[in-house]
């Protein structure tokens, strides 16, 4: 099994980025973190490093959940590569979830937050060894108060495994 450092780096630096990101604060639009001064205040509760079921948190808000997978590698022993995943998940409440009022235009809260997270993070080449590629956006529902989007992306990273057993045997 693929063991890499990208997991944290990962949802660190995507974290940074989204706290960071003025245009992205606005569009999540908290009811109690108004100034983007404090946006630091987002990671933990409208930003979090893990799937969060939607009936976890009370309240209508909007949250991201970043999640990084490293899936199984095709069938090939020592790959020295593996190909991380960089999910995120847009979990919004139905009451929030139309921004039709704030924006003046008919659009969800997880479609332009989509959008938002597509353009910042699709083609970037910081994020391991290849350029990070948008793979899928899917839409779902749970129940009858939440939405979500989940936006996938890819990129190719070094396998450590495979490096440590490669200096192992040195």
């Amino acid at each position: 099994m693929a063991n890499s450092s990208i997991i944290l780096s990962m949802k660190e630096k995507v974290i940074q980025e989204l706290i960071d990101d003025e245009e992205i604060f606005r569009a999540i639009d908290s009811p109690d973190i108004t100034d983007f001064n404090d946006s630091g205040r987002l990671d933990g509760t409208h930003i979090f490093r893990y799937r969060q079921h939607p009936d976890a948190v009370t309240g209508p808000i909007t949250r991201l959940c970043i999640q990084v997978q490293i899936p199984e590698e095709e069938p090939v022993k020592n790959t020295a590569l593996v190909s991380p995943v960089l999910k995120i998940s847009i979990i919004s409440h139905i009451s929030c979830a139309d921004m039709t009022a704030s924006s003046g235009s008919k659009v969800s809260r997880i479609d332009h937050l989509s959008r938002l997270l597509d353009l910042k993070f699709n083609g970037r080449e910081d994020f391991g060894l290849e350029r990070l590629t948008f793979k899928a956006s899917t839409e779902k529902c749970y129940g009858k108060d939440y939405l979500c989007r989940e936006l996938s992306f890819t990129c190719k990273d070094l396998n450590l495994d495979t490096r440590r057993q490669n200096h192992a045997s040195l």
